[in-house]
């Protein structure tokens, strides 16, 4: 009986083992998608078409073989308004491709989605004019001065309980 659970417990270490063997020599040889991205391409192929001017064909020349990052950078860069692109662009030339310079990028785009979807809700709250409303219309008769002490009584009313409002806020009452 301690034989067969000797045996037993041997060839489940066994399995164990080279399943895990397998596994982590599966893990090893699989292509690694950082190995895959690796394949470089040409700045000048790549930004072919992708921007308005051929200054960014200058100011992009540093990067010369382009990996993954700056694909992306690329790619990003492309859906900016003209005059960031310009910016990020002499960026590369200036002081050449960083990862921050990458992540900049990326805010910037949020940025401007961002920006797109407030105004496009601002613009659905805003009430149309219809040219059915017409304006009021301006008072052309003079006050008489009863009626110019009866509307700076009125003010001035107004005025004190705001006054006292704000002096109760202070003090805390």
């Amino acid at each position: 009986m301690f034989k067969k659970e000797k045996r037993l417990s041997l060839t489940k270490l066994f399995l164990r083992l080279s399943i895990a063997l397998i596994f982590s020599l599966g893990l090893i040889s699989s292509p690694n998608s950082t190995i895959l991205a690796s394949e470089t391409i040409n700045v000048k192929e790549y930004i072919k078409d992708k921007f308005p001017s051929v200054i960014y064909n200058i100011y992009l020349a540093s990067l010369d073989e382009l990996d993954q990052h700056e694909k992306e950078f690329i790619d990003v860069l492309q859906n900016l308004p003209e005059d960031k692109q310009k910016y990020y662009a002499k960026e590369v030339y200036n002081n050449g491709f960083a990862q921050e310079l990458l992540e900049k990028v990326r805010e910037e785009i949020i940025a401007e989605k961002s920006l797109t979807k407030v105004d496009e809700k601002i613009s659905e709250k805003l009430p149309t004019v219809s040219k059915e409303i017409e304006p009021l219309p301006s008072r052309i008769v003079k006050l008489s001065l009863k009626e110019k002490i009866a509307y700076r009584f009125i003010l001035n009313e107004k005025n004190t309980y705001k006054y006292w409002y704000n002096r109760f806020l202070f003090c805390g009452v």
